[in-house]
């Protein structure tokens, strides 16, 4: 081209350039056009799938129902009439999370039985889903019935099944309402694109549901011409896509119809399910992409025509300055060289065409690799990368040749000097003017102290993440240690309260049941802290009554008061509403807290707590909550830490006035969860003022005429005049391998006329269910005990003994909520938390009995209930006489026997324990020191016992023989003083017989744990 002339080089230039171009511009052309068919592959293929999940979940729920409804129609077939009850119906409805309604009809259409009993005697005779199956009964058919729209103005679809009578002619249906929640759901679940709309329909064409759209379009007609849905309907096919303006909504979209109707349902009409989205926001990244791509080609050519008209005009210039050029692009070289050097990365050019590798001077540096050594070439490099990381280092590099993806990979390599270091690699792939790749350049980072500073943020999480699991354990722990002995105080403070005691009595008997009232809310605060703090507080949103939640603060705080000179004020806002909808319970607690607080600290003056309306929006209301008081203040210092827990203002009224310093905290975080904060002002020696903000839901206005509003009453054995032998005749099996909770138990329930069967651990209770010599009312079930725990006894009473229907409520003293989510999976009824209450365990034994037995015995063996003579005040060494007597109710006698068999079956138990020990048999003397440690305390040896809990603790952590011998010579010293002081109990009040309700313990061999006394019912 240098030898032509100048008239013949510049066409020739310019058909050049025009060449170059369309050679550029036709790939760029062909890959848009191919991305956008590959777009619209991969939408309509994930719309199908979204499709056939939706058809699939559907299809499970349609044949679940149609079991249900299968197998009602042929128990009401056989039996020839109906048996079922709103209960049984109701039960069933509770299984099948996709039905809403399941109503019986008779021929008539009247509604003969439902699981909701306000529907019974309403006649459906002139609705479609009677209609279908009345006029064209098959018994074997799953009719679907078009939409309709409910009395309540919601629309529903039922699934039909006929009833046929003894002759085979039509006796009614049997109609089960689908949840629209349930299709709600199901449909919001495949949503993946804001775009994105679901629908389900009718195979008659009425739709039922279009999600987000809401119901405003339910129960219109899609079966018109020319629509999507008839030409999916007219086509026969399951599947069918579409594109093109949707009559659904009058947009522009890609639609996918999928029929729902499976061949072994029987079905008489299908349901069509249709997923779409939109075509704009489909295209939308294409068309930039587009839009992008024909400008650069634009700004290309524009600029290439007028580089190759500049190059004509001075090309004499150019030459000339060619020199300059060089020099700048070397310094430009230069400074992209410092650059990369200052990051640690390194830059690279492979081409492709000869093979050469070229490295900066920053690759050498990185890889530790001298450049004499190095042979340019991709070889040499690969064999510095890790053999495991080469492939996919490889694959991601064929990828980029291959114009799927630009080169980027995360590879580890071996330095020279041996050293593994993690680099990431990024590269661009420049092509030649035919359009073949020409060059790969790129660079090389590395990333090593990244990745490692990463590796230690993930230790640091998994370290905390376990820290915070062994603290949610220690809680529970801890609340099943600190609970069960405190059912037990509680347990004995209402036994204590029930017999004839002085004053002095029921003084010391009122303030143990303050302090242990006392301790039990410190361990709720615990555990509230607990749970706010690890994010497992949850509120709850019901309607409550904000005046008589104000109210009761009134009579505690009024009480809290005592005869301070304080005035209480409540200042509320006239246009606060009296109904909300929120959580009470944790509303209250902080409101307690903070009205608490100010009545402790403020000796004279008022305590003001104020509500006013902040704000109100449709359906909601902010209120604000104010607690000032004219106490002692909170100086400037301690305002920053006051909701921190377990601090308090000073240190000083830790010391005066008490606390545990979790109050505010726990305040801080509920009003959090709320919504709102805490703010405090306040001024030392002059009162402190709390204030929060907190919105509430208004209650919805009731659009069910009909609706009637039951006034709560309270279970009839819990009320103040149920008789003091509500339970009479009750035969209940007690769970329970703590003796002392065994008697606790036993004497709470007997003494309001239960019949008692004790079982000592989970596999004695399976077997005493099993038996069937006592038919069970109930089973009162401890989760933790020997030889099998309430749990696996639970699951082997359900399945293996069969009794499915025997209530079960477990009694335990962890409080998280995951432990009563446990024994409601393990197949128990209920729970109780420990310590019981009594009003709570008579009022839930009430949902699950018959209280009012007519036919129950007496329950004979009244305690005796005698002062203390002089020398049970005076008391014997080792036992705590005065208090195990009270403990007992004063029963002496069942003292003496106690006592008397504890002298028989372990009198030698040093001697068996040093038998156990000799022979290795650790397991077998830990667990005889166990049930020795349960005798000795519930006997009033409190001492014994406590030295035998640590013996045992000591044989569990593998103690030495050394550790043994001075266990042993002190449990000897200790079981001498106590078991001469038991024999004098026998002496005194040992004498009789034991009786039914109150037989001593068998003594225990070194094999088997002592069990509970367990009295005939």
């Amino acid at each position: 081209m240098k030898n032509l002339s100048p008239k013949k080089r510049l066409p020739s230039q310019w058909i050049m350039l025009g060449m170059t171009l369309l050679l550029l511009g036709a790939p760029m052309g062909l890959n848009l056009y191919l991305e956008r068919g590959r777009i619209t592959s991969r939408v309509q293929e994930r719309l199908v799938t979204q499709a056939r999940v939706i058809q699939k979940n559907l299809a499970w729920n349609l044949d679940a129902t149609n079991k249900v409804l299968s197998d009602i129609q042929q128990e009401l077939s056989r039996n020839g009439k109906n048996t079922y009850t709103a209960r049984q119906l109701g039960v069933i409805t509770n299984a099948m999370p996709g039905v809403r309604t399941l109503n019986i009809l008779n021929a008539d259409g009247t509604v003969v039985a439902s699981n909701w009993p306000e529907l019974v005697g309403d006649n459906f005779r002139e609705r479609d889903y009677f209609m279908m199956p009345r006029e064209h009964p098959v018994a074997d058919r799953l009719y679907v019935s078009p939409p309709f729209k409910t009395s309540l103005g919601i629309f529903a679809l039922n699934v039909v099944r006929v009833i046929p009578g003894p002759r085979g002619e039509f006796a009614g249906v049997i109609a089960a309402t689908l949840d629209p929640e349930y299709f709600t759901t199901l449909l919001s679940s495949v949503l993946y694109s804001r775009d994105m709309w679901t629908a389900i329909a009718h195979g008659d064409g009425m739709l039922f549901m279009l999600i987000p759209e809401g119901r405003k379009t339910a129960g219109k007609n899609l079966a018109q011409p020319g629509t999507f849905f008839t030409r999916h309907r007219n086509s026969g096919q399951e599947t069918t896509v579409h594109a093109g303006i949707a009559y659904l909504t009058g947009e522009k979209r890609l639609l996918v119809w999928q029929t729902v109707q499976p061949p072994e349902l029987k079905m008489d009409k299908p349901l069509m399910v249709a997923v779409s989205r939109d075509l704009d926001l489909i295209y939308a990244g294409w068309r930039r992409n587009l839009l992008m791509q024909g400008m650069l080609f634009a700004i290309t050519a524009l600029l290439a025509s007028l580089g190759l008209y500049a190059y004509q005009r001075r090309q004499r210039e150019y030459e000339s300055s060619l020199a300059q050029s060089s020099t700048a692009l070397r310094e430009s070289a230069e400074r992209l060289q410092m650059a990369t050097q200052a990051a640690a990365m390194g830059v690279w050019d492979y081409n492709l065409q000869t093979g050469l590798l070229i490295w900066d001077d920053s690759m050498f540096t990185i890889y530790g690799t001298d450049p004499a050594s190095f042979c340019s070439s991709y070889h040499d490099w690969s064999r510095t990368v890790l053999p495991e990381d080469l492939p996919a280092m490889e694959a991601a590099l064929q990828a980029s040749l291959g114009g799927e993806t630009p080169f980027n990979c995360v590879f580890r390599i071996r330095r020279g000097d041996g050293e593994i270091r993690n680099l990431s690699g990024i590269g661009k792939l420049y092509y030649d003017p035919d359009g073949a790749p020409l060059r790969l350049v790129g660079l090389n980072e590395d990333i090593t102290e990244r990745i490692q500073a990463k590796e230690r943020l993930s230790q640091a999480i998994a370290a905390a993440e376990t820290a915070n699991e062994a603290k949610s354990t220690f809680l529970a722990n801890m609340s099943h240690e600190i609970r069960t002995p405190m059912n037990a105080i509680l347990g004995l403070i209402y036994l204590m309260h029930k017999t004839g005691m002085n004053l002095r009595q029921q003084d010391y008997i009122g303030k143990i049941e303050n302090a242990a009232t006392s301790l039990l809310d410190i361990l709720n605060d615990i555990l509230d802290f607990s749970k706010v703090e690890a994010g497992r507080m949850e509120l709850e949103r019901v309607p409550f009554d904000l005046n008589d939640l104000l109210r009761k603060l009134s009579v505690i705080l009024s009480a809290n008061a005592g005869h301070k000179q304080l005035e209480i004020v409540f200042d509320i806002d006239s246009r606060v509403p009296g109904t909300l909808v929120g959580d009470p319970l944790r509303l209250q607690q902080v409101l307690i807290n903070l009205a608490g607080n100010a009545v402790k600290f403020t000796e004279q003056g008022e305590v003001v707590l104020s509500v006013s309306m902040a704000q109100t929006d449709a359906g909601q209301v902010s209120l604000d909550f104010s607690i000032s008081d004219t106490g002692i203040g909170i100086s400037r210092e301690n305002l920053d830490r006051i909701f921190d827990g377990f601090t308090q203002a000073e240190i000083s009224t830790n010391r005066k006035f008490g606390g545990t310093g979790l109050g505010l905290a726990i305040s801080s975080r509920l009003v959090r969860l709320m919504g709102g904060g805490i703010q405090v002002a306040s001024k030392q020696g002059r009162g402190s003022t709390f204030s929060f903000r907190v919105a509430f839901d208004l209650p919805a206005p009731r659009s069910t005429p009909d609706a009637v509003t039951v006034p709560y009453q309270p279970p009839a054995a819990c009320r103040q005049d149920r008789s003091p032998r509500c339970l009479e005749g009750v035969r209940i099996l007690v769970a329970e391998d703590n003796y002392f909770n065994q008697l606790v138990s036993r004497e709470i329930l007997e003494d309001m006329g239960a019949r008692v069967v004790i079982a000592g651990n989970g596999r004695e209770a399976v077997e005493r269910v099993a038996s069937g010599e006592f038919s069970f009312d109930v089973v009162l079930m401890d989760v933790q005990m020997p030889i099998m725990d309430g749990y696996q006894a639970t699951r082997e009473i359900r399945d293996s003994v069969g009794e499915k229907g025997l209530p079960i409520i477990a009694m335990t003293a962890n409080a998280f909520e995951v432990d009563r989510q446990r024994c409601l999976e393990a197949g128990m009824n209920d729970h109780l938390a420990k310590p019981l209450d009594v009003e709570k365990l008579v009022a839930t034994l009430e949902r699950y009995c018959t209280l009012d037995r007519s036919t129950a015995k007496q329950v004979s063996g009244q305690t005796a209930d005698l002062p203390l003579d002089a020398e049970e005040v005076a008391g014997l060494p080792g036992l705590d006489l005065p208090r195990t007597i009270r403990r007992m109710n004063g029963n002496r006698l069942l003292y003496g026997q106690m006592a008397r068999m504890a002298c028989t079956g372990h009198i030698d138990i040093v001697q068996r324990l040093e038998r156990l020990i000799h022979s290795g048999d650790t397991a077998a003397a830990g667990q005889l020191l166990h049930t020795f440690r349960g005798v000795m305390i519930n006997l009033g040896a409190a001492q014994l016992g406590e030295c035998a809990g640590t013996f045992e603790a000591a044989l569990h952590q593998g103690s030495t023989g050394e550790d043994h011998r001075a266990l042993l010579a002190r449990l000897e010293r200790l079981c001498n003083e106590a078991f001469a002081s038991l024999r004098i109990i026998v002496k005194r009040y040992g004498q009789g017989e034991p009786t039914p309700t109150t037989a001593a313990w068998s003594a225990p061999s070194d094999e088997t744990p002592a069990q509970a006394p367990r009295p005939a019912p």
